[in-house]
């Protein structure tokens, strides 16, 4: 079983964020350029299947994704691992090194309210205004680890500061665990990269889960058919006109296009992935409309397949493929 560890501003090591960065890169032979690129869960995955050997499936961690989805999937598999080797959730131990002895009258303090369901019809706490101290106003700030268990709708948005607690927390827990048993990271993983190697963190992407509602301008305004979302995410453009003449062979300029150029389409591949993934469910909402339409007139189906068909003034809908729609369109409906 896990060994339990708590971690505040006062119990934490002082390395900076490259030296936590180093020691990520170094134990598992990946390429994080930035505290935020930890967001997706998966380094905590591994270093969870190198302090506990099949504590975490490795074939279903995602290791090379821009999705903000498969981030929260990552780190319900570590929450997992976690339960299985008996991380406790650590609050008690949070607050005992941080109490500092001072008298304080909850009961008192929220006005009379009772908590729980364990009062008297009195109102006042069947164990009586118990003097329960407070951490310390340097400890208020919630650290990494609650009692909920991971921060993950925190986590998986990239910010620095999230990321970084829950790094310092686990460094912490780590170095209480590992046993020194050499470790292949790279074979573990079956060869696959991690980290972009001095891209930034991919937000983009997470933010595009957060508005699912722009791939539904992609259904045909036809309603015999959605047809098939053949259009293609194009990436920016990166101006090269703006280089300077002289800095044509300067291979670091080279090298940062090229990253940026890896990050657009990254990118990219990002967005085309969420339209298929909310487009087959369109898709799929529409066959089982018509079935609907087709047994009983509900007037509830006919106001889903009027929010499916609608159009914004003056989108286009994607031109038909041959034998995608078999009924040929009315000419009153353009």
């Amino acid at each position: 079983m896990a060994v339990n560890v708590y971690s505040t501003n006062v119990t934490s090591e002082n390395l900076s964020r490259h030296d936590m960065l180093a020691w990520v890169n170094d134990c598992l032979q990946s390429n994080f350029a930035k505290i935020e690129e930890l967001c997706t869960g998966a380094a905590y995955c591994q270093f969870m299947d190198m302090l506990f050997p099949n504590s975490v499936p490795m074939k279903r961690i995602k290791f090379k994704t821009n999705l903000e989805h498969e981030y929260i999937q990552n780190f319900k598999i570590l929450q997992a691992g976690f339960k299985k080797m008996g991380v406790d959730k650590w609050f008690k131990k949070f607050f005992d090194a941080n109490y500092d002895g001072r008298e304080y009258d909850a009961f008192e303090a929220r006005g009379g309210i009772t908590i729980g369901s364990g009062a008297c019809e009195s109102g006042v706490p069947l164990c009586g205004a118990v003097q329960v101290p407070p951490p310390p106003r340097a400890a208020r700030r919630p650290a990494p680890m609650h009692h909920s268990g991971i921060p993950i709708d925190r986590l998986v948005k990239g910010r620095f500061q999230d990321n970084f607690e829950f790094l310092q927390w686990f460094k912490k827990f780590f170095d209480a665990n590992y046993g020194g048993t050499e470790y292949d990271a790279v074979a573990q993983r079956e060869g696959l990269p991690m980290g972009h190697g001095g891209a930034s963190a991919p937000r983009a992407a997470a933010a595009v889960a957060k508005k699912p509602t722009a791939p539904v301008a992609k259904v045909a305004a036809r309603p015999q058919s959605i047809g098939k979302a053949n259009s293609t995410v194009r990436s920016p453009p990166v101006n090269l006109a703006r280089i300077n003449q002289s800095a044509k062979g300067d291979s670091k300029v080279i090298d940062e296009l090229n990253l940026q150029i890896n990050e657009l389409k990254a990118t990219v591949d990002g967005l085309e992935k969420e339209r298929d993934f909310y487009f087959g469910k369109l898709r799929d909402i529409e066959v089982i409309c018509q079935e609907m339409e087709e047994q009983q007139n509900a007037p509830i189906v006919q106001k889903i397949l009027d929010i499916l068909y609608a159009t914004e003034d003056g989108f286009a809908p994607p031109e038909e493929i041959d034998g995608d729609n078999p009924h040929p369109p009315e000419e009153d409906e353009y």
